[in-house]
């Protein structure tokens, strides 16, 4: 199945060969910004109304809501540990999906978090607002280093397969880096 989200505050779930409505989840009570899929089927959702909300799309019931941003919630990972990962106003908040409990806040980026990626040495990278990228020990919740190149905001990342990540940004550029040393391999213009 598809899952697509709204401003209009809802999740719709679509069938993945007709594109066929399924359901509709209602329950946020703003527009919805994130999505991914747990290992275990439930659907996550972000949205402006600070929540994250945790979905069994089956029922289409709300498992839980895990507060604590208090601001929009932007983006959204999962970290090799299985634990979540949530982007929002100059936080990255980790979360136990279980029991819905935060574990841990990382504070650097000076603006919102767009984008969020694994990187193969399960470090965390985030892109912002502040035209930064930041490398992140999770477990420590250290930042390790900060890339610098972009002249707008980093909209998104992705990890290539030769283990590089790729930065989108409004300065109309994608940016290749090497996130061991953090030097910038490669501009795309266009």
């Amino acid at each position: 199945n598809i899952a697509s989200g709204s401003n209009d505050k809802t999740i719709e779930i679509y069938e993945k060969k007709t594109f066929k409505l399924i359901k509709t989840l209602n329950g946020h009570t703003d527009g919805v910004k994130s999505l991914l899929v747990l290992t275990n089927g439930n659907l996550v959702s972000g949205s402006y109304d600070k929540t994250i909300k945790i979905w069994d799309i089956t029922s289409g019931k709300v498992l839980k809501t895990l507060n604590g941003h208090t601001t929009y919630v932007t983006s959204l990972v999962v970290l090799p540990d299985k634990t979540l990962t949530s982007g929002s106003y100059r936080l990255i908040k980790i979360w136990d999906t279980t029991s819905g409990k935060e574990l841990k806040t990382l504070r650097g980026h000076t603006s919102y978090v767009y984008s969020l990626a694994v990187l193969p040495d399960k470090t965390l990278a985030s892109g912002s607002e502040d035209n930064t990228i930041k490398i992140w020990d999770t477990t420590s919740g250290k930042e390790l280093k900060t890339l610098n190149g972009h002249t707008d905001f980093v909209y998104s990342l992705a990890v290539l397969p030769d283990k590089t990540l790729a930065s989108g940004s409004g300065d109309q550029t994608i940016k290749i880096w090497d996130t061991t040393s953090g030097k910038e391999l490669k501009t795309l213009n266009g």
